[in-house]
């Protein structure tokens, strides 16, 4: 697209990590922050529902925190983690817009080994928070700035393996168990140009089932 500009950025990244080795749990910090000039990203029209086009910021900044724990015994594996993303549009120079809008987060995974009839059991969970971010609506003189809101949304997946002997084992399990397809996404109020702008946004195909098969082996060479 010629009338884009290149994106430039900036990106700096704090890790801390600590270990608890007598009970096997480990925490994980990070922190971040990202500096993007120019940064290239989606225009919508004034109706929610309609196709999308791509336009350049001025400026974006992404600053955030993500906190995990995660422990491990003989047979059982677990970890649950929060974050926080923090998002910054200099949109168009003359708007005023909060310097930062702040979408949370959280996930868990569990992992049980029933050793005797050789069978693994996996849960994994995501929570999305409610997503806000300002983006321009309508075109030429009617152009505006209003916030939109996507909804925040649970995901789960679940999955069931029987081992046989090293190398061959059956899964069968759910992505999507929650069949999550879409969430609402709206302007903040009634606007001239979205009147409320109710809608509906596409973030997954829904539930699917899932069989897979797996066999390994080796050869030992003398």
């Amino acid at each position: 697209n010629e009338d884009l500009q290149p994106e430039t950025s900036h990106q700096y990244q704090f890790q801390w990590a600590y270990s608890w080795l007598k009970t096997g749990i480990d925490l994980d910090l990070s922190l971040f922050y990202n500096d993007v000039s120019d940064q290239i990203t989606f225009f919508q029209t004034d109706q929610v529902n309609q196709a999308t086009s791509y336009i350049n910021l001025l400026r974006s900044r992404t600053t955030g925190l993500n906190f995990t724990l995660k422990g491990q015994e003989q047979t059982l594996q677990w970890s649950a983690g929060i974050g926080w993303l923090g998002f910054y549009q200099d949109l168009y120079g003359e708007e005023d817009v909060p310097r930062y809008l702040f979408n949370p987060s959280a996930n868990a995974s569990l992992a049980y080994q029933w050793k005797k009839p050789g069978i693994d059991l996996a849960l994994f969970y995501r929570f999305t928070g409610p997503q806000q971010a300002y983006q321009q609506i309508g075109s030429g003189a009617e152009q505006t700035v209003e916030l939109r809101r996507l909804d925040g949304f649970h995901w789960l997946d679940c999955s069931i393996t029987k081992r046989w002997g090293k190398g061959i084992s059956l899964s069968t399990g759910l992505h999507n168990a929650l069949n999550i397809q879409t969430v609402d996404n709206s302007l903040a109020g009634d606007t001239a140009h979205g009147g409320g702008g109710n809608g509906q946004q596409a973030v997954a195909y829904g539930r699917s089932w899932f069989v897979r098969l797996n066999y390994q082996f080796s050869k030992t060479t003398p």
